[in-house]
């Protein structure tokens, strides 16, 4: 279906910041079950110059999914790039939730396109060894802290969240192996840095040979108050 402006409704205005929907997938259903998810592809009806040239116009463009599963998901979809490449963007959709996939303004000639849009269910989360002698904890003794490991992305998202890494550390005092999220943040970005946080720490634990688990928690900053 190609994508055109729906028309106004006679005595209404339509809000020129706001994108309107064009077209949507219809419902897809989820592995063999019942539940499913559908998306839709938002555009403003008017366009604006590029980066203040006005040899070219763009567009406001949004892609959106909506999840009707009982579980969350993981979404995916392509979003084309000025050199001509297509960057993937991925999210974590709770279940009942509507969330953006992909925004962007592109020229009117470029589009995001819903056919790269799928969804499907989050890996099982990995079952835990068995948990390590009563007090004993590992302490990190050296690296960098969670911040230097915040995703840019996520920065301009707004995203936060805490996620559940488990490792095994063998060495009375060294860096973790086996890492692997336990608990998802729902953020792919944000599970992603939390293991690299964690693969770039020094750790010492009196009992090695043992798995571990470490909340790292991403915040952002709150803005200090206008004198």
């Amino acid at each position: 279906m190609q994508a055109t402006d729906l028309p106004t409704p006679s005595g209404t205005e339509l809000d020129s910041t706001l994108p309107v929907e064009v077209e949507s997938t219809g419902r897809k259903t989820v592995g063999t079950g019942t539940d499913g998810w559908y998306a839709r592809y938002l555009r403003a009806p008017q366009t604006v110059d590029c980066l203040g040239n006005a040899d070219t116009q763009c567009r406001e463009q949004r892609l959106e999914v909506t999840s009707e599963a009982k579980t969350d998901l993981i979404c995916k979809t392509l979003v084309p790039m000025a050199d001509g490449t297509n960057d993937e963007r991925s999210i974590m959709l709770p279940s009942g939730r509507t969330k953006t996939v992909a925004e962007a303004f592109l020229p009117t000639d470029q589009s995001l396109k819903l056919r790269t849009v799928s969804c499907d269910t989050l890996p099982a989360a990995p079952a835990p060894d068995p948990a390590p002698p009563a007090g004993c904890r590992p302490e990190i003794v050296s690296g960098p802290g969670v911040e230097a490991f915040y995703p840019d992305m996520s920065r301009r998202l707004q995203q936060e969240g805490p996620v559940t890494v488990y490792f095994r550390l063998d060495q009375p005092e060294g860096q973790a192996m086996q890492i692997q999220v336990g608990q998802s943040s729902l953020s792919p970005e944000l599970d992603q840095a939390a293991m690299l946080y964690i693969a770039n720490q020094t750790f010492k634990v009196a009992c090695p040979g043992n798995q571990f688990r470490l909340r790292v928690r991403f915040k952002l900053q709150d803005e200090a108050p206008a004198p």
